[in-house]
């Protein structure tokens, strides 16, 4: 009995501080847009992310952190990304995308970085002939051992999940356009990231806490 009272009282207490120090800690989140010449590139069905070639300070980077306590800080998108088959809905067109790829963020320092494995795109048209283009991508293995304290919550979510969408105006607004563009399609880019707790750690919380529903059932019996 004062066993299972123990096991009962060490898997809750293990349970509340996960969900303490995962669930609803270390989510890190802010805007960036695309600097100097930097592009997004849609051609032959492929897109990719150049970066700026301008003299000065944003030379060789992709974007620019706009907001939060890691504003200003900058960064990059890398990978060559295949969209597949496209789906239509009314003005929604969405497609799954192939391809991995890196993303970095530099504090002046120290760069922070992570793999990319990109998941899916769409569009949808706006009534002026832009289009709003989205995409969720998953980021793993990060990597930093610099002190930015915005960096160091993010990198406690390992093989978490960052959503990213961005945004341009054109004269090229659907998915079935871009991906059919045989002439390299350029344009500027804005967007957020946001990071969420690791799934890994949910399933432990998760496990903790079905482990203690069922002593309780047992002491019950």
């Amino acid at each position: 009995m004062r066993l299972q009272k123990f096991i009962t009282g060490m898997t809750l207490v293990c349970a509340m501080l996960l969900m303490t120090s995962t669930a609803f800690a270390n989510t890190v989140s802010f805007d960036y847009a695309s600097i100097g010449n930097a592009k997004i590139k849609f051609q032959n069905g492929h897109f990719t992310f150049s970066n700026s070639t301008l003299a000065g300070p944003t030379l060789g980077w992709g974007f620019q952190v706009t907001n939060s306590p890691l504003v200003s800080l900058k960064g990059r998108l890398g990978g060559n990304f295949t969209i597949g088959a496209i789906t239509t809905v009314g003005t929604l067109q969405s497609a799954p995308v192939t391809g991995t790829g890196t993303f970095s963020l530099f504090d002046g320092t120290k760069t922070f970085s992570a793999n990319v494995q990109w998941v899916d795109i769409f569009t949808s048209n706006f009534t002026n002939g832009g289009a709003n283009v989205g995409g969720v991508i998953n980021l793993t293995n990060f990597a930093y051992n610099g002190t930015n304290p915005e960096l160091l919550e993010m990198i406690q979510n390992t093989e978490g999940i960052i959503t990213l969408q961005f945004v341009f105006h054109d004269g090229t607004p659907t998915l079935t356009k871009l991906k059919a563009a045989t002439t390299a399609f350029n344009d500027a880019y804005t967007g957020d990231v946001i990071s969420t707790p690791e799934p890994g750690s949910l399933l432990l919380i998760g496990s903790g806490l079905l482990s203690f529903v069922a002593l309780r059932r047992r002491k019950s019996a």
